[in-house]
C-alpha cells in the first residue's frame, strides 16, 4: 500500500514538473523579440523588410528561413511558412496588407493568406520587361500601393507589375536614383545619389519633375546644402536638409511649396542620421555620446518637438526598423540577426 501511495505521489510530482516546464516553454516562446530575426537590405520606409506588421499581426523571418506570425492581441506565435534561403541572403523580405502576406525569396515573389495557405507565385525576376540593362534581372524589395505592386530591381531600378500579363514593366531608370524612395499622393518621390535634388514621378503619366532642390550632379561640389533622407510617417512625406555650419532641419513636405520645419537639430553642423519611423509621429535617431562615445537612440515627437532618450545601442552597426514599439538594429556582434531595443 505504501509503495502504491509512493508511486502515485511520484506520478503527481512528475505531472507538476511537466506542466511547469510546458508553461515555462510557452512563456519563453511567446516573445517574438527573442527569436533570431534575419537582417535584410534597407530601401527606405516604404519597401519590404524581414519584419512587417498590420493592425493585428506581426510577420517576421527568422534566420533559419521560417516566416513567423505573432498575434498582438493573443500574444501568440505561429509558424506560417518555411522557405529555403541562404542565411546571409539580404533580399528575402516580407510585405503585409490587410488580408494578404507577400514574401520575396530567391528572386520570386509569392502571395499567401495569413496562415500560409493558398500560396501562389505572383512574379519573378524572369518577368522583367524592357530593362535598361541586361544585368537588371533581380528583385530586391516590394511595395503595395493602391493594389498595385511595385518592385525595387537591381541597380535601384523600379518596376510595376502588370497583373494581367504577369510582366514587370520598368518605370524609373534614372541612373543616379538613390535607393530611398517613397510613394505619396499618386507620385513616386526619390532623391538623387548626391542628395541635391528631390524628384516626383507621376505614377499615371510616368513624367518626372524636380520638386525640391536643383538639377545638379556630383561635379557641383560647391553646393553645400544636401537632402539626407526622405521618408513617410502615416500619409505624410518628410525630408531632411543640412548645410555646412548650420542646424539640420526636418521638413514636412507640402504640395504648395510651403514646407513646414518640424524639427531643428540642437547642434550646428550635426547631422540627423539613420532616421527610422513609426506610425505615431515619432522618428528615432542614433547618435554617439560625447562623454563616453557610446551609441544611443533618441526619439523625436514631430507633433510636440519633444526629444527623449530611448537607450543604448550595444555595438551598433546600422539602423533597421521599428516594429510594434521595438527598435530593430544591426549590431557588430552578429550582422545577420537584428538586435532589439524596447522603446519607452
Amino acid at each position: 500500500m505504501n509503495r502504491k501511495i509512493k508511486y502515485i505521489g511520484m506520478l503527481c510530482l512528475l505531472c507538476v514538473l511537466l506542466c511547469g516546464c510546458r508553461d515555462t516553454i510557452k512563456k519563453q516562446s511567446s516573445d517574438w523579440r527573442e527569436d533570431k530575426i534575419a537582417v535584410s537590405e534597407s530601401y527606405g520606409s516604404d519597401w519590404s523588410s524581414t519584419a512587417a506588421e498590420n493592425e493585428k499581426y506581426i510577420f517576421y523571418l527568422t534566420q533559419d528561413g521560417t516566416i513567423m506570425r505573432f498575434d498582438k492581441e493573443k500574444q501568440q506565435k505561429k509558424r506560417v511558412i518555411r522557405i529555403e534561403r541562404q542565411e546571409d541572403d539580404p533580399f528575402t523580405s516580407l510585405e503585409v496588407t490587410e488580408d494578404k502576406l507577400y514574401y520575396l525569396t530567391e528572386n520570386v515573389l509569392y502571395q499567401s493568406d495569413f496562415d500560409g495557405r493558398d500560396r501562389k507565385i505572383i512574379c519573378s525576376g524572369e518577368d522583367i520587361k524592357n530593362p535598361p540593362d541586361d544585368c537588371v534581372s533581380w528583385i530586391y524589395a516590394v511595395h503595395i500601393e493602391n493594389n498595385d505592386i511595385y518592385l525595387m530591381l537591381q541597380g535601384n531600378v523600379i518596376g510595376r507589375l502588370d497583373k494581367d500579363k504577369r510582366e514587370i514593366n520598368v518605370i524609373t531608370t534614372t541612373e543616379d536614383v538613390n535607393s530611398e524612395s517613397c510613394f505619396y499622393k499618386g507620385g513616386l518621390f526619390y532623391r538623387n545619389k548626391y542628395g541635391f535634388t528631390i524628384y516626383r514621378q507621376d505614377l499615371q503619366t510616368l513624367k518626372t519633375q524636380v520638386v525640391r532642390g536643383q538639377e545638379l550632379s556630383q561635379k557641383d561640389s560647391e553646393i553645400s546644402e544636401r537632402c539626407r533622407q526622405i521618408f513617410m510617417i502615416g500619409d505624410q512625406l518628410y525630408y531632411i536638409c543640412d548645410q555646412e555650419g548650420e542646424k539640420a532641419k526636418l521638413y514636412q513636405y507640402s504640395e504648395n511649396g510651403e514646407d513646414e520645419v518640424k524639427f531643428e537639430d540642437d547642434i550646428p553642423g550635426d547631422i540627423l542620421q539613420g532616421i527610422v519611423t513609426d506610425s505615431l509621429q515619432k522618428i528615432y535617431v542614433y547618435y554617439y555620446s560625447d562623454s563616453d562615445n557610446t551609441c544611443r537612440l533618441r526619439s523625436i515627437d514631430l507633433d510636440t518637438g519633444k526629444t527623449e532618450e530611448e537607450g543604448v545601442l550595444n555595438n551598433f552597426d546600422c539602423e533597421g526598423l521599428v516594429i510594434d514599439g521595438n527598435y530593430l538594429y544591426v549590431s557588430r556582434d552578429n550582422r545577420n540577426v537584428y538586435s532589439v531595443l524596447h522603446l519607452k
